[in-house]
């Protein structure tokens, strides 16, 4: 006996109706390939009109996108004006395929305020200067001579011969990047890398489709410029790996962010780190604490905004807050909410008394690190907190009290 399902045929029945409705002009084929005057929206379709060409449009004559406002010609070529006439990208990187590549990525810059825009545009234009040398190089100095290969990416497995170097404005690499990237864009990533150094629209699609994956949400969820910094090559530059070039690409966003006429935000250097420098080879497991035994195989370094360590602190920050922070210390570098809440448990049991009873800045400094910076053991590190005490008390115009060295 055969059963007829009702509901199985009127959903696609229903669905061709509403689609009709949002768009009534012409519809053609999915996934596009549109006739000269129509434009390819969103959803694959070809059609004219705002539901094709406005918001989402991939191809065709696609109406100005609000970046392309933003991005002018000046913004644009101001950038590749520093770089030397001779350099291979100044006729490669071009705002045309720029603006072209952008129509995959209706997102990048029109997420939230105005103002929200124009931060990430300052600051996917600040990387893109940086890894580029102001569009100068189109390859990684030196790039076939280095090792992008992971042997144990299986999903992305490398291709003999192949070298999955930096290259585009993003300066792609890595053969799982090069893989993923070709699956999205629509080319063999692993097979001819090189098309990212030939095609400069795929060129600038790997540039916004790494962003869009690894950094829009940083950016847009306003965790700060620094916090993009770690994104796109954070184990080289953050941690006090390479000041020089944090400072260099927090310089760019800066000047970018007062082209467009916008505040930086904040955060543009500081929360450049999630875990602390070489923390897994450290042993923060105090084997006397029974209340809080360490568990096997875990580490408990320093993790988060204060910098949470030790089993004891661990355990009680996750009973406190609602997690196994025993058998799952590594959540505090994985969710930034609860690693934002280990910062203020650790707070408000060590600190939070000291400053309201005005004991002074430099208690907490104890409080906080005091064996190994306290006393005359590390005053780098005591003058490096006290200056940025002093910073954010002077921008939050209030006297930052006594007592504020220890």
């Amino acid at each position: 006996m055969v059963c007829f399902s009702a509901t199985k045929y009127l959903l696609p029945i229903t669905l061709t109706i509403i689609l009709a409705g949002i768009y009534p002009h012409k519809v053609s084929g999915q996934n596009c390939g549109c006739a000269p005057q129509q434009c390819c929206n969103q959803y694959g379709y070809c059609g004219t009109g705002n539901g094709y060409c406005g918001k989402g449009c991939r191809s065709g004559r696609c109406y100005a996108s609000p970046v392309s406002v933003i991005v002018t010609d000046s913004f644009f070529n101001g950038i590749a004006e520093k770089a030397d006439g001779k350099c291979p990208g100044k006729r490669f990187y071009t705002r045309a395929a720029f603006l072209q590549a952008l129509r995959a990525y209706p997102q990048f810059g029109t997420t939230g305020s105005a103002d929200d825009s124009k931060r990430e545009i300052a600051a996917f234009f600040a990387h893109v200067t940086h890894e580029t040398g102001h569009f100068c190089y189109i390859e990684e100095i030196n790039g076939p001579s280095k090792d992008y290969c992971d042997e144990n990416n299986r999903e992305y497995p490398c291709a003999q011969g192949k070298g999955y170097y930096g290259r585009g404005p993003i300066q792609l690499s890595w053969n799982y990047n090069y893989g993923a990237a070709g699956k999205s864009i629509g080319f063999d990533g692993l097979n001819n890398p090189q098309i990212v150094a030939a095609n400069n629209v795929v060129s600038f699609k790997t540039g916004l489709w790494f962003w869009m994956n690894q950094c829009h949400d940083i950016i847009t969820s306003k965790q700060g410029f620094g916090a993009t910094i770690r994104a796109v090559n954070g184990p080289l530059e953050c941690d006090g790996a390479n000041p020089n070039t944090v400072n260099a690409r927090v310089k760019y966003y800066i000047e970018y962010c007062d082209k467009l006429g916008v505040h930086p935000g904040n955060n543009i250097r500081y929360f450049c780190y999630i875990e602390e420098i070489n923390g897994p080879s450290k042993d923060y497991c105090d084997e006397n604490n029974r209340e809080y035994p360490c568990t096997q195989g875990k580490g408990y370094y320093g993790r988060g905004p204060i910098q949470l360590s030790w089993n004891y602190n661990y355990g009680a920050a996750g009973k406190s807050i609602g997690f196994n922070g025993l058998n799952n210390p590594q959540i505090v570098a994985a969710n930034n909410v609860v690693s934002f809440k280990t910062g203020l448990w650790f707070w408000m049991n060590q600190c939070h008394d000291i400053i309201t009873s005005k004991q002074g800045f430099g208690a907490t400094i104890r409080a906080v690190n005091g064996p190994l910076e306290c006393d005359g053991a590390n005053p780098n590190t005591v003058n490096a907190r006290v200056k940025y005490y002093r910073e954010y008390c002077d921008k939050l115009g209030v006297h930052p009290g006594n007592n504020i060295r220890c």
